[in-house]
């Protein structure tokens, strides 16, 4: 090995040659390593700056994934002077206390939440020596009379369980759901599980430990080790009962599995309550063993990719994650309880939208039991699932290998959304293209199926809605516009828009949402009963999103003529050369951020021109009036949900009615949040004072406007306000005027009420000189606050509620 290194030294001329090379071989855990620190110091010295040595495999990849070496902080494998004394201190014969076992095996528990937190088994299980040695091999693990029985008869059958665990978790990950280096870290060193040990002689070994504790004297240390046994044996038995091979031969075992889930959580609240009192979460650190865990352990698996650091948890956050775990996993029993393919798509929408995301396991999880063995919930094959979810919302059949395709998109679009937030995005964007062939395909079908069943009928009238329902298209443009939302939105929960690109991102929304409405209201003329009212549940979400799609245009266009939001043309806004050179990177901009939506056949898609012409629209409005159309627009849709949710409240056990009413308050959150916000930005700037104000206001807000064209309010008398014409897309549509009311007879209180009108009226007259100087007065306080910067706006997405619609923040 030394010549070859010697060679390769020659042969890139680097000043090393076979006489004075210093080639060493060092062996190390059974490693021959080769010091190559000449050959690299001699290397460097004659490579000119740009020059890069590599070998052929070397990509971009491995460059940016590389961990910097000799650096405590990133490498892994590294020693410093710390760890050296610490590895000299372990000793696999030393004879532990109860104390002492209680450290280790409460520190392994925390190793395997963090691994299930997505770090890697190197840095987690792998770190402890007791679990990686070999020598357990010759201890008399599982007898009492072992010389050394803490060690024999209570950690290791804590280690070997704990493996078996692990191994039921790294088989879930093997089939491939989730992608490595984004969820898991798998790694390339072979997995260890003490795969020696079966099922039943784990649980042996279990109760072999709980029985000979038994036997010792009380103390806190000794039950709490107690309940961890406990604890590792309701985790395993959990384990073993959700594993998908084993439910695919068993109907009944899903829900032994969440039976045997209910015990252990609550046996897990009830031992955090008896053990962890007044928040004393690290006190097992009093018995810690020096050597046991060596987490610079990648020296022994040269053979495996470096990882970073990775901090292990405390105990009270593995513990806080481990009870979560438990809770999530409860999404897998009603994932497979749902009776419909609209309870289903509710309830994966809510699972991509769930804050913070359910750990890998239970993601992976999900999807294993979604689709296993060519079956759908474990239950249905796939052709009899698509059959199913085109006859939910359209009386028609449609050909085996269609309900197929339609099935193994459902499936997928499914499975995407248990991905992480920015792979649902990526995957969403490409899927767009097969769900816009698919309508394609489904189009088709509609008009053969018509045309056969209407032989005489005109080709013409195969063609026209009017006569063709156009069942399979329908459910399958409603299906993308669905998935079009969501990737849509979800920029916004992954904070990818800027602050100025949120009024185009919210405009294009709104056009979608426009078209989804009348889409849906078409359809549910067409259908009754059951369907018609899923068409319903439908309209009123898509209604509601689209009121508040334009309210938050409206505002974020308001917050840029304001210059609450920047953006790198709006200081020159007014200036037309200006806007004219920044429109070139302008376009640009808005065509990546867009293009994966330009593409498709259906919905249409809001150029950047069409785009410039409703921006140029809005800029003709005052800004109070924008403001005042975004305050009806959040009430409309907050009083479309609430009257929804009431008509539907007779029903709110049924488990469709609860998906739905579930999306429909996340919404509902978001409407009340915005309008909340717009609220208080006006009442705190005084923007809707005395009535007799509002209009000029109004028109005083309209700072823009006024310095363009270069009007004074005090030379004009203040106009009504303008009311934005449909346009598309479209602007705030006007206010519906009131009707007249009937007049009253006059009475005592009518009199004495019309006499207090005329003194109004009085008065009235002489304040209307004093308009003019209210209306400057208005004026120099809007361009006041404007120069002193004190108002500022941010928007960020209610995580925990509705992650994908963004909720403003006005703020001093």
């Amino acid at each position: 090995m030394d010549e070859e290194l010697v060679d390769l030294a020659a042969s890139l001329s680097i000043g090393v040659d076979a006489g004075t090379a210093d080639v060493t071989l060092v062996e190390e855990y059974g490693v021959q390593w080769i010091d190559i620190t000449e050959l690299v110091h001699a290397a460097t010295r004659e490579v000119a700056e740009g020059e890069l040595v590599k070998e052929d495999g070397l990509t971009l990849f491995d460059a940016l994934t590389s961990v910097e070496m000799m650096d405590p902080r990133l490498d892994m494998g590294m020693l410093t002077k710390e760890d050296e004394e610490e590895i000299r201190c372990w000793d696999i014969a030393r004879e532990l206390t109860v104390g002492e076992a209680l450290w280790v095996a409460d520190k392994m528990f925390r190793c395997e939440i963090t691994w299930h937190s997505s770090a890697s088994l190197l840095q987690t299980i792998y770190a402890c020596n007791y679990f990686t040695t070999s020598d357990y091999l010759h201890f008399p693990i599982g007898q009492p009379d072992s010389d050394n029985p803490l060690r024999d008869v209570v950690l290791y059958p804590l280690l070997i369980a704990t493996g078996k665990c692990c191994r039921r978790v790294w088989e879930e990950y093997a089939a491939v759901n989730l992608y490595t280096d984004e969820d898991v870290s798998l790694g390339s060193a072979p997995p260890q599980f003490f795969d020696e040990y079966d099922y039943d002689e784990t649980l042996h070994l279990l109760d072999t430990a709980k029985a000979y504790l038994a036997q010792l004297d009380g103390s806190r240390e000794l039950t709490m080790l107690q309940g961890l046994l406990v604890l590792r044996r309701r985790w395993l038995r959990v384990t073993r009962c959700l594993d998908v091979g084993d439910l695919t031969k068993d109907a009944d075992g899903l829900q032994r599995g969440m039976q045997e889930l209910r015990e252990l959580r609550d046996y897990h609240q009830a031992y955090i309550a008896a053990n962890h009192k007044d928040g004393e979460w690290e006190w097992t650190e009093q018995w810690s063993v020096r050597g046991v865990f060596d987490f610079r352990c990648m020296r022994k698996y040269p053979a495996s990719m470096p990882v970073k650091p990775r901090r292990l948890l405390g105990a009270d956050k593995a513990h806080a994650e481990f009870a979560r775990m438990m809770d999530d996993l409860a999404l897998v029993d009603e994932m497979a309880r749902a009776q419909t393919v609209e309870q289903l798509l509710y309830f994966f929408q809510g699972v991509a939208r769930r804050h913070p995301q359910p750990l890998p396991y239970v993601r992976s999880l999900l999807m294993s039991v979604l689709l296993a063995d060519g079956l759908i919930q474990l239950r249905e094959p796939m052709e009899l699932f698509g059959r199913r979810a085109i006859l939910e919302v359209a009386p028609t059949e449609a050909g085996d290998d269609f309900c197929a395709e339609v099935a193994r998109m459902l499936a997928d679009w499914f499975r995407t959304m248990c991905q992480n937030v920015p792979r649902q995005r990526r995957v969403g964007l490409k899927c767009l293209a097969s769900w816009d062939s698919l309508q394609g395909e489904a189009e088709q079908l509609d008009i053969d199926t018509f045309s056969a069943a209407h032989p005489n009928a005109s080709p013409q009238a195969a063609l026209d809605p009017a006569h063709n329902p156009f069942w399979l298209s329908s459910w399958a443009y409603h299906a993308k516009l669905l998935l079009l939302e969501m990737a849509l939105m979800a920029g916004a929960r992954l904070d990818l828009y800027q602050d100025h690109e949120l009024p185009a991102v919210l405009c294009y929304a709104t056009q979608v949402l426009e078209a989804h409405q009348a889409h849906l209201s078409r359809w549910a003329h067409l259908v009754d009963g059951a369907r018609a009212a899923c068409v319903s549940r439908w309209h009123v979400l898509t209604t509601a999103q689209k009121d508040l799609a334009m309210a938050l245009w409206l505002v974020s266009h308001a917050c840029e003529r304001l210059q609450m939001i920047s953006a790198p043309w709006a200081h020159s806004r007014a200036d037309v050369r200006c806007r004219l050179e920044a429109e070139p990177a302008q376009r640009a901009q808005y065509a990546l951020r867009f293009r994966a939506f330009a593409q498709l056949g259906s919905p249409v898609y809001v150029s950047f021109e069409q785009w410039q012409e409703a921006t140029a629209q809005l800029d003709e409005y005052p800004v109070m009036e924008l403001f005042n159309h975004a305050q009806r627009m959040l009430g409309g849709a907050r009083q479309c949900l609430e009257q929804a949710r009431k008509l539907h409240a007779d029903s709110a056990s049924s488990p469709g009615i609860q998906a739905w009413d579930q999306a429909c308050r996340g919404v509902h959150y978001a409407v009340v949040s915005n309008s909340v916000a717009l609220a208080r930005l006006l009442a705190a700037k005084q923007l809707v004072a005395a009535p007799e104000m509002s209009v000029l206001g109004a028109q005083a807000l309209d700072y823009r406007r006024l310095l363009d064209d270069g009007n004074s309010l005090e030379a004009t008398q203040p106009s009504q306000p303008r009311t934005p014409q449909p346009q598309q897309p479209h602007p705030p549509q006007p206010q519906q005027p009131r009707p007249p009311q009937p007049q009253q007879p006059q009475t005592t209180q009518t009199k004495a009420k019309t006499k207090r009108d005329k003194r109004k009226k009085k008065h009235g007259r002489d304040r209307t000189e004093d308009d003019t100087g209210r209306a400057s007065q208005w004026r120099d306080g809007v361009a006041r606050l404007l120069a002193e910067a004190s108002v500022s706006v941010s928007w960020s997405c209610a995580l925990d509620k509705n992650p994908d619609w963004p909720i403003f923040s006005f703020f001093d």
